[in-house]
C-alpha cells in the first residue's frame, strides 16, 4: 500500500477512506491495490454487508483498481477474529429474537386457553 494524505480533487471534492468514510485530515490514507481490495470484498461478503457490491463491479471493470483507506480500518475490517466476533453477535441476536418471539407466541396461546389470564 502507498501512503497519501488528504486527497482533494480540482472541483473541491475530498476523497475518503472506503471503509470508515473519513477524509485524510487526521491520519495518512493508504492506497489499497487490487489484492487488498479483493480481500476487503471477501470480508464484506463474510460480514453480510453491501460494500462488496460496488467494489466487485469496479474491480471487474479495472483489474488495477486502487482505493483509499486507512491501514487500521483495512486491518480491522478484514481481521478474521473480528469477523468471527461479529458473526457470533449476529447469531446470538438472531437466537434471542427467535426465542423472544416464541415466548410471545406461547404466552398468547396460554392466554387464549386460560380464561383468568384475559
Amino acid at each position: 500500500m502507498h501512503t497519501v494524505f488528504q486527497v482533494e480533487l480540482k472541483d473541491g471534492t475530498v476523497l475518503h477512506c472506503i471503509l470508515c468514510k473519513e477524509d485524510g485530515n487526521k491520519k495518512e490514507l493508504s492506497i489499497a491495490g487490487s489484492d487488498r481490495i479483493q480481500t476487503i470484498i471477501e470480508s464484506s461478503k463474510q460480514r453480510f454487508d453491501d460494500l462488496h457490491e460496488d467494489l466487485e463491479t469496479r474491480l471487474l471493470a479495472d483489474k488495477h483498481l486502487e482505493a483509499l483507506c486507512y491501514r487500521d480500518c483495512a486491518s480491522m475490517y478484514t481481521s478474521k477474529s473480528r469477523i468471527k466476533r461479529l458473526l457470533d453477535k449476529m447469531r446470538a441476536s438472531k437466537i434471542c429474537s427467535k426465542t423472544s418471539a416464541s415466548v410471545r407466541i406461547n404466552n398468547l396461546r396460554l392466554q387464549a386457553t386460560l380464561p383468568f389470564m384475559r
